[in-house]
């Protein structure tokens, strides 16, 4: 693939994400805009949780690029907790 610089970068997921939706749309999958909702709502109890938690500040952001990351959300985005 070729490479991109980030911005360049998040403007052609956001394109692709564009298009891939009004493919979704335009074949009427109701079904998997539904489960994507269901996930995006998952996604974010479990943020809430994370937040809610009493962990110190540094260790919820840790916790939440590891959420992140775990469901594809981390835009390639890179870190260093050590």
């Amino acid at each position: 693939m070729q490479d991109y610089e980030p911005v360049e970068r998040a403007l052609v997921i956001r394109a692709l994400g564009e298009a891939s939706l009004s493919m979704v749309e335009k074949l009427q999958m109701t079904n998997v805009v539904g489960m994507v909702g269901q996930r995006a709502v998952m996604i974010l109890q479990l943020v809430q949780q994370i937040v809610a938690s009493d962990k110190d500040d540094f260790e919820i952001v840790e916790d939440l690029v590891c959420l992140f990351e775990t469901y594809g959300l981390d835009a390639d985005a890179t870190h260093d907790f050590g």
